[in-house]
């Protein structure tokens, strides 16, 4: 919903790797990079409950990249907002995925989704986590025109093998509307190693909530 409120990100608390906006990859001057006229971020500080105070500490204190993209919106409905950014953080820190393949995963579903706020907010996120810059540059050039190509544009981009399957599953994940052909699942089944019900469940997760 970042872009139904139009939300912008606040640059000062995103990671200093993060580009701003004259230096975004691959074109600052892409229509798909113009924000429109912000409708709401969030309630004002001083019209915050010890509630609302509360989330927003705990927000501030465990995520780098702050009260950016829906986490200041959420303040207006503190008890939905209070659980979200709890599996937000799951989602981003405690799967089987590092931060450079769990990067990939959110910057793909920011490009599915056309999300410039969720876009920008993670592009500093992925490049901080290490991923390179030509799979950046292939994720950003889907970016409102994703298709079934997207997937394999993608993956020949990524640095190896598990993470050119990563991005065809996200791909896959987002296109097919939650289905899965049963050739990708096995070579999920068999990539994962060990792991693999949960490499699956956590890319499924990863993409729903961003």
């Amino acid at each position: 919903f970042p872009s139904i409120f139009h939300t912008r990100p606040n640059h000062s608390t995103i990671v200093p790797s993060s580009p701003t906006m004259a230096s975004r990859t691959p074109d600052a001057q892409d229509s798909r990079n113009v924000y429109p006229p912000e409708r709401f971020s969030g309630p004002a500080e001083a019209d915050l409950d010890d509630e609302q105070r509360r989330i927003k500490d705990e927000i501030e204190s465990t995520r780098t990249t702050g009260l950016n993209g829906p986490f200041g919106c959420w303040l207006a409905s503190a008890a939905i907002g209070d659980r979200a950014q709890r599996l937000g953080k799951a989602c981003r820190y405690d799967t089987v995925f590092c931060q450079r393949e769990a990067e990939l995963i959110i910057l793909i579903t920011a490009a599915f989704t056309d999300c410039l706020p969720e876009w920008d907010i993670h592009l500093g996120e992925a490049r901080k986590a290490g991923l390179e810059e030509s799979t950046i540059a292939e994720i950003d050039k889907w970016r409102g025109a994703f298709g079934v190509e997207a997937g394999e544009g993608i993956a020949r981009a990524c640095a190896n093998g598990k993470e050119r399957l990563i991005a065809r599953l996200a791909v896959a994940i987002l296109e097919g509307s939650g289905k899965l052909e049963d050739g990708l699942y096995e070579e999920c089944m068999q990539g994962f190693g060990e792991h693999r019900e949960k490499a699956i469940m956590d890319c499924i997760s990863i993409t729903g909530y961003y």
